[in-house]
């Protein structure tokens, strides 16, 4: 094979890293957005709302592990907590 007939997989090769990485780019930007748009919401909600009582928080955060808890047994959710690990 000659170096000539190289170029071109080569070239094709390259392009292909560059559109890759120039996709994660624009995905890390996209996320970066939308995690500045929903920190700046909770921001908002939590000037609204004022004060918040420590009990009232703790019951919150309870109820909302309820819920988290009543959808994993439903299987509608996975929280990890099964003890294996699994990678896609």
């Amino acid at each position: 094979m000659k170096l000539t007939d190289l170029t071109p997989a080569l070239a094709r090769h390259k392009a292909g890293m560059l559109f890759a990485g120039a996709l994660l780019c624009s995905s890390i930007a996209f996320a970066q957005s939308k995690q500045a748009v929903i920190d700046d919401m909770m921001k908002e909600e939590m000037e609204i709302m004022g004060p918040v009582k420590t009990k009232d928080v703790h019951a919150a955060q309870q109820k909302i592990v309820e819920v988290v808890r009543k959808l994993e047994e439903e299987g509608l959710i996975n929280t990890g907590g099964g003890g294996e690990d699994y990678v896609l």
